[in-house]
């Protein structure tokens, strides 16, 4: 795989740098430092780490403690892909009308709304396939128009460092998956109300980051 991408795949990336680690160490040394930049990093791991909680605690609660069988959850799980790809295409359509920002804001308002009902929900409705799935899916959906338009701004903020952005962006995406998967592994319940406590704290965490830091910034 390795030899036909450096044979048939060309390097897009007009802006050619010499390899020098004192260059490298001065690009990277640049963008870790830029504090948009790595609260937005914050958050996108964020918004991965909210997909990944579902995939680690759902299928207990859908197996184990309702009594579903595998395939009813793998279809649980297809479904929150839909939703995700539905947000891709929505975002699509909606970012010739409105701001980018504007797109970001709307994600994360409709995001905590639907983390709050879900918290309330999982408090007065006995547990069902419904209070965990759906809220998770507004929640999905929200992530699909937040991370790529987030994610296309702060590559924006290093043109000429394409590469080392988009690497420091994976690894990021990894070291905050294995965090979510570690803290997630330790919750054991017999209903949602762990679940939907982790996703709104998350998500509450993520819009103090964009709100306090990153709009803040970018309005200076």
């Amino acid at each position: 795989m390795l030899l036909l991408i450096f044979s048939c795949l060309k390097e897009t990336n007009q802006n050619k740098i010499a390899l020098n680690i004192k260059n490298i160490a001065g690009n990277y040394r640049q963008i870790l430092t830029h504090k948009v930049f790595m609260n937005s990093l914050i958050i996108l791991g964020i918004n991965y780490s909210l997909m990944i909680i579902f995939n680690i605690i759902a299928p207990f609660l859908i197996q184990s403690v309702l009594g579903y069988t595998a395939i009813v959850y793998a279809h649980m799980a297809l479904y929150m892909g839909v939703a995700f790809l539905i947000g891709s295409l929505t975002n699509q359509v909606l970012i010739r009308h409105f701001k980018i920002h504007t797109l970001i804001k709307t994600g994360f308002i409709i995001s905590i709304i639907t983390s709050s009902v879900m918290l309330i929900l999982t408090h007065i409705i006995p547990i069902n396939l419904a209070t965990i799935t759906v809220p998770v899916y507004i929640i999905v959906f929200c992530i699909a128009l937040i991370n790529p338009n987030l994610m296309g701004e702060i590559m924006a903020i290093f043109p000429k460092s394409g590469g080392t952005v988009a690497a420091i962006i994976g690894c990021m995406i990894i070291v905050c998956a294995l965090i979510s998967s570690g803290i997630a592994s330790l919750i054991h319940s017999l209903n949602q109300i762990p679940m939907a406590w982790l996703y709104t704290v998350l998500i509450v965490i993520n819009c103090l980051i964009y709100g306090l830091v990153i709009r803040k910034k970018d309005e200076a």
